[in-house]
């Protein structure tokens, strides 16, 4: 009798979750050409679900201290630096990132944390005094703040499944928005522990959920939904192309299209 593959499931509203449909994805690791893990593949319906919930608590978020936003990010990256080798490990065994660089990236991604941490304790307004606009007096004066934008959409590439999702979770957290992140379905393990990590540090329940399956079947309702206020999106130009067409007026941060040239020579042991 053969072995099962563990299984891993999606968080939503601070619960792992099994999808409904009880359908799954088959991961491969690039190692070997194997399978090792089983992710859930959720259906429209149930990320449509972690959207709503991450609405409804973008009030409580909104109103966390910034302090204790920047303490829950240290935190994770505290939690982070600790399971360094399992975070590494998963990496090389999900993306085949060599030893070496699986580890910097982990080092890497705890400090992208604590930078966020530490910005988002300075987000500072300004005050201006009418006559500096036309036809107002300095018998007016402005104030101006920042708010949270409400609930970001952060989708990552399988190149980087962790740093580049701190990148996107670390900034939005940081300042009093919810996150719904949408990982690539090889490197979505990595990214699965990485929430855990934010349970342990007391991130409220479902201010971060994490919607796993083929972006073919489920990223048209993730970028088209009305609820999603910005979407922040690492991948290919034709990807991110197709995503600014379907989003509409959302706030979009795209970062597209990356050279990086290798040179395979004969005598290369493939």
């Amino acid at each position: 009798m053969k072995n099962k593959m563990p299984v891993y499931n999606a968080l939503v509203d601070g619960k792992w979750i099994e999808s409904r449909s009880k359908k799954t994805l088959k991961l491969v690791s690039p190692i070997d050409g194997k399978g090792f893990a089983e992710i859930q593949a959720l259906s429209k319906q149930e990320c449509e679900l972690a959207i709503k919930i991450a609405k409804e608590k973008q009030e409580e978020m909104r109103e966390l201290p910034a302090v204790k936003r920047a303490k829950i990010l240290n935190t994770v990256a505290d939690l982070l630096v600790e399971e360094k080798k399992l975070f590494a490990d998963l990496l090389i065994r999900e993306i085949g990132k060599p030893c070496l660089d699986a580890e910097t990236v982990v080092e890497r991604t705890a400090d992208s944390l604590r930078f966020s941490a530490e910005e988002g304790k300075r987000i500072f307004g300004e005050s201006m005094f009418g006559d500096s606009v036309p036809g107002g007096t300095k018998k007016k004066l402005g104030i101006i703040y920042r708010e949270p934008i409400g609930t970001i959409l952060a989708i990552s590439p399988s190149n980087y499944p962790l740093n580049l999702s701190a990148a996107k979770i670390g900034p939005a957290i940081a300042a009093g928005n919810t996150v719904v992140l949408k990982p690539p379905t090889q490197g979505a393990l990595v990214c699965l522990h990485f929430a855990e990590l934010f349970r342990l540090a007391g991130l409220p329940a479902g201010a971060f959920n994490v919607v796993t399956g083929r972006g073919s079947e489920i990223g048209d309702v993730l970028v088209k939904h009305p609820d999603i206020n910005m979407i922040s999106f690492t991948g290919s130009a034709e990807t991110g192309e197709s995503i600014a067409r379907k989003a509409g007026m959302v706030r979009l941060s795209l970062e597209l299209g990356g050279k990086d040239p290798m040179i395979v020579l004969e005598d290369a042991d493939i």
